[in-house]
C-alpha cells in the first residue's frame, strides 16, 4: 500500500489475526510460535465510537458485530511491499477475535491495516459490496438496501436496543475511518475504532400525567406508527477520517430511487414513562418530504374504544435539522394529552442514548 497513515491512539479491538512475513511461509498453527521474531499478530476487541463525538468510546465491537473485514500490507526492510490481508474475515469466538490461517509479525517490517464491520459475507437480506481504495485508505460500501427492520416492533420498551445483530435483514455497517500502522518489532495488538455509517431513527411515546388520572379512561393504547418516503437504498464512499456534519452527507452518500416506509404495529398500553415503539436504521439523506402517521386509542371505563390518527410531516418534527447524518441517533417523542398530542425531536450520539 503506497499511502501510509500515521499511527493513531488505539483505544481498543481484540482480534486474533496473526500474520507471517511476506517472504516467509504462512504458518497454519493455532498456537503462538515459539520461534524468535515469530509472534502472531493479534487484533483486540475494538470499540464503537460516534462519528460526531470526541469523547472516549465505551462499547466494544463485539456488542455490535461478530465479524469484521480486514485489509493489511507489510513492507520489509528493503521497502518491498506485499498484501497479507485482502478483505479477510475475522470472527469473535466468544472470548477473542480469530481468523485462519494465522500470520506472524516480522520484526524488520512495517504494517498497515484497514477494517470495517460486519464482514460482507454476513449480510442477510442485503447484497452490498465493500471495497478499499488502496491509494487513500478510504472504504466504500455500495448498494446498501434497507428493509425497515424495527427492533421494537414486538417488544416496546423503556430503553433503546443497542445492536442490530439480530435484525432479520438490515445491516448496521461500520468502518474504521482511520487505518492503523504498526512496527513488526513491537508485537503489539492492532485495534480499530469503528463508527456507524448509517443513522438511526427512533419513536417513543408516553401519556401526560393529566390523562393518566382521568377517571373515564381505562387505558391508552399505541396502535401503530408509520413514516413514509424514506430512501431505501444508497451507497457510501468514505471521504473523511473523522468528524461528520450535514454537508458531509452529500459528499459520502448517494441514494437510489426506491423508497421505504418505517412502521411499528404492536398494540401496547401507554404509560407515563417513555416507551420506544420504533427503532430502525436510516440511510443518511436530506430530511425527506415524509408523513408520520400515529394511530392510538382510548379505552373508556364504559367499554367504548375510540381511535385517533395523528399526522405530521417529518420536516416539521425536526424543524432546524436538515439531514440524517452518519453515526447519529434521532428520536421523535410523542406525548398523548387530553386535547392534542405534543411532540418533540432531537439528535444524540448513537452510543450515548441507552437508558434515557
Amino acid at each position: 500500500m503506497k499511502s501510509k497513515l500515521t499511527t493513531r491512539t488505539i483505544t481498543s479491538a481484540m482480534i486474533a489475526i496473526m500474520l507471517s512475513a511476506c517472504n516467509g511461509d504462512v504458518l497454519l498453527d493455532e498456537e503462538p510460535s515459539t520461534e524468535p521474531n515469530r509472534v502472531a499478530i493479534g487484533f483486540d476487541n475494538g470499540y464503537v465510537d460516534n462519528a460526531v463525538s470526541t469523547r472516549a468510546a465505551t462499547y466494544q465491537l463485539n456488542e455490535y458485530a461478530l465479524t469484521m473485514g480486514v485489509w493489511g500490507w507489510q513492507e520489509d526492510e528493503t521497502a518491498v511491499e506485499c498484501q497479507i490481508f485482502k478483505n479477510h474475515k475475522v470472527e469473535y469466538n466468544g472470548t477473542k477475535w480469530a481468523y485462519s490461517p494465522l500470520r506472524y509479525w516480522d520484526s524488520g517490517s512495517c504494517y498497515t491495516f484497514y477494517a470495517y464491520a460486519p464482514h460482507v459475507s454476513d449480510q442477510k437480506g442485503n447484497a452490498a459490496t465493500v471495497s478499499l481504495n488502496e491509494s487513500t485508505g478510504m472504504i466504500s460500501i455500495s448498494d446498501i438496501t434497507l428493509k425497515g427492520d424495527n427492533l421494537h416492533d414486538m417488544t416496546p420498551s423503556t430503553e433503546q436496543k443497542k445492536s442490530f445483530k439480530t435484525a432479520a435483514n438490515d445491516v448496521d455497517w461500520m468502518v474504521a475511518r482511520t487505518g492503523q500502522t504498526a512496527e513488526g518489532s513491537t508485537h503489539t495488538t492492532v485495534a480499530f475504532t469503528m463508527q456507524h455509517v448509517l443513522a438511526k431513527l427512533n419513536v417513543r411515546v408516553k401519556t401526560s400525567n393529566v390523562l393518566s388520572t382521568d377517571a373515564d379512561i381505562k387505558e391508552v393504547t399505541a396502535n401503530s406508527i408509520s413514516i413514509g418516503n424514506m430512501a431505501a437504498e444508497g451507497s457510501f464512499k468514505q471521504q473523511h477520517y473523522a468528524t461528520q456534519a450535514a454537508t458531509a452527507v452529500e459528499q459520502e452518500w448517494t441514494t437510489g430511487d426506491d423508497k421505504l416506509t418505517l412502521s411499528g404495529s404492536t398494540d401496547f398500553t401507554v404509560t407515563t414513562k417513555w416507551q420506544y415503539m420504533l427503532e430502525s436504521l436510516v440511510i443518511p439523506q436530506a430530511i425527506p418530504n415524509a408523513e408520520i402517521k400515529f394511530v392510538y386509542s382510548f379505552v373508556f371505563t364504559d367499554g367504548r374504544t375510540e381511535y385517533y390518527t395523528y399526522r405530521i410531516s417529518l420536516a416539521e418534527v425536526f424543524n432546524t435539522i436538515t439531514h440524517f447524518v452518519s453515526g447519529n441517533s434521532y428520536t421523535i417523542s410523542f406525548t398523548i394529552a387530553p386535547d392534542v398530542i405534543k411532540f418533540d425531536a432531537g439528535t444524540s450520539s448513537w452510543i450515548d442514548i441507552y437508558n434515557i
